[in-house]
């Protein structure tokens, strides 16, 4: 997904984040003008809360966009093991 909010939110947005133990894992962040953008990878369940953030913390001017979906099924590998394997590479 990309998230996209004021830069000047960055660190509020993010400690935010931190305290709803919301599970984010960054691919790319890139500052554009006065703004951030966030590609990033999060757990479906956590989205609406994600998404409720983004909106009260920003006023309404962030933007969520989601790229992609994934089904996991029992047994799959899940977004924490997909992530750790892209570290650990």
């Amino acid at each position: 997904m990309i998230l996209v909010f004021l830069a000047k939110d960055v660190r509020k947005f993010k400690e935010e984040m931190n305290k709803l133990s919301i599970p984010l894992h960054t691919d790319n962040e890139e500052f554009l003008n006065s703004s951030m953008q966030l590609i990033c990878s999060i757990d479906s369940r956590v989205f609406q809360e994600l998404d409720t953030l983004l909106c009260s913390e920003t006023c309404g001017q962030g933007q969520l966009e989601l790229l992609s979906l994934m089904d996991v099924a029992e047994g799959d590998e899940t977004l924490n093991d997909l992530h750790e394997k892209k570290i650990n590479d």
